[in-house]
């Protein structure tokens, strides 16, 4: 059986190779067998180690015919020795108090001396050796099992495989720190190329098009709403809204042990234009309604009455949308696993946006919009127009025959009244 591994398993290619040549593939992929392998399978999340290049190094032993039949000694007899000789076996158990472990008695071959002195045939006088009839030493394998190369040069490449529900990108940090530590260990003739291929590249490239893509989005919403509302302060507090919903989405995923990948930040993308459609309604009907008032409430009080007005149509219009995603929860598959992480995304910023309208824009709009209530409290005008205006009729409140234009007229003196008609811009007829 082979190990559990993720169906995108497949994370990490680790490419060995000579500098300058010296070193012969088989004794790279002996290195690689021997300590690279081991020490990449305790990394915790790894599931196996594939490796490919170089003939494996195995224990090769040539049995001379002729010394069998002097020994009197059958090639079965040697290969049962040499199997009793290679081969770790269980001790059972040491009893300490409450605690039971367990004994390993280690008898696997590193060396050929130890192979060469495994006995074939006992004897009192002269026991007959595995090096009295045969020859041991460490070899390639006759039978390779593939070919790699790593930059246009032989070299052995090894495939690191991952558990599943494994981070890709925590496990290949892991495996690089692992990879450097053991480039130490290595001769110095070794080179260690760990980026041949990672997965996690790929992640990271693509986080980095989907963040690209949410902040263009930002800058064509900042665009939108300050040319159609032409005003900083009704356009900040819309704005508020984004960064708080994706705050929100982001504390939430964590509450649930969901994790921020591609998909995820694609619902985003999606979602970053909706995500200020609540807080528009607001801002619009409490600034209407500011105007409106003109001062005869307070600010407070209009504020309150105009995010009720449009309370119930914000919260039926974000319920349609969250109902329009619902039938992604319900897809199978490969389709499920890859737009349902969309959905949610798209449905907790889009009720987070939604509580951010209800909660923080009707403040927002009282510290920042209640300057034109307080503005039409002391009886000022506001705006470019009411400043030219003032301009025109400051000068005339002080005269009283165009205060009163009938006495005027009575006492003779048209010509002022209408000198100062037309000061004011009234047309002839009118007057």
């Amino acid at each position: 059986m082979a190990p559990i591994s993720s169906i995108m398993g497949q994370v990490q290619l680790v490419g060995f190779q000579s500098r300058t040549g010296s070193t012969g593939v088989s004794e790279i992929r002996a290195l690689v067998d021997q300590y690279a392998k081991p020490r990449l399978l305790s990394i915790p999340g790894v599931a196996q180690i594939v490796s490919i290049g170089g003939a494996p190094r195995q224990m090769q032993i040539t049995v001379d015919a002729d010394k069998l039949r002097a020994f009197e000694v059958t090639l079965d007899e040697v290969a049962e020795a040499v199997r009793k000789a290679n081969l770790n076996a269980s001790g059972g158990f040491l009893n300490l108090g409450a605690k039971g472990p367990v004994i390993t008695v280690t008898g696997r071959i590193e060396l050929e001396a130890q192979m060469e002195q495994a006995v074939v045939k006992p004897d009192e006088r002269r026991p007959v050796r595995i090096a009295d009839v045969a020859r041991v030493e460490f070899g390639p394998a006759a039978i390779r099992t593939g070919d790699a190369g790593v930059n246009a040069r032989p070299g052995v490449i090894s495939v690191v495989f991952k558990q599943p529900g494994v981070d890709t990108v925590a496990l290949t940090e892991r495996v690089n720190s692992e990879l450097k530590d053991l480039a130490t260990a290595f001769p110095e003739d070794v080179t260690i190329v760990d980026d041949v291929f990672q997965q996690a590249d790929f992640i990271h490239r693509a986080v980095d098009n989907v963040a690209d893509a949410v902040r263009d989005g930002a800058v064509l919403v900042v665009f939108v709403l300050f040319v159609f509302l032409l005003n900083f302060r009704t356009t900040f507090i819309t704005l508020t809204a984004i960064p708080l919903s994706v705050a929100i989405t982001a504390i939430v995923f964590s509450l649930l042990g969901l994790s921020i990948n591609t998909m995820t930040l694609g619902g985003l993308a999606v979602a970053i234009g909706a995500l200020v459609d609540d807080a528009i309604v607001d801002v619009e009907n409490v600034f209407r309604r500011l105007r409106q008032n003109g001062g005869a409430r307070p600010s407070l009080q209009v504020i309150f009455k105009a995010s009720s007005e449009v309370r119930n149509p914000i919260l039926i219009g974000t319920l349609l949308v969250v109902v329009v995603y619902l039938p992604l929860f319900y897809l199978t598959g490969l389709e499920g696993r890859l737009f349902t992480p969309i959905g949610i995304a798209y449905i907790v910023s889009t009720l987070a946006s939604l509580a951010v309208s209800l909660t923080v824009t009707p403040v927002l709009c009282y510290y920042l919009l209640g300057e034109f209530q307080r503005r039409a409290s002391r009886g000022r005008l506001a705006g470019p127009q009411a400043q030219a205006c003032r301009r025109r009729v400051d000068p005339l409140r002080d005269e009283p025959s165009l205060a009163d234009p009938g006495a005027a007229a009575g006492d003779g003196d048209e010509r002022r009244v209408r000198a100062g008609h037309a000061r004011l811009g009234v047309p002839a007829r009118v007057q």
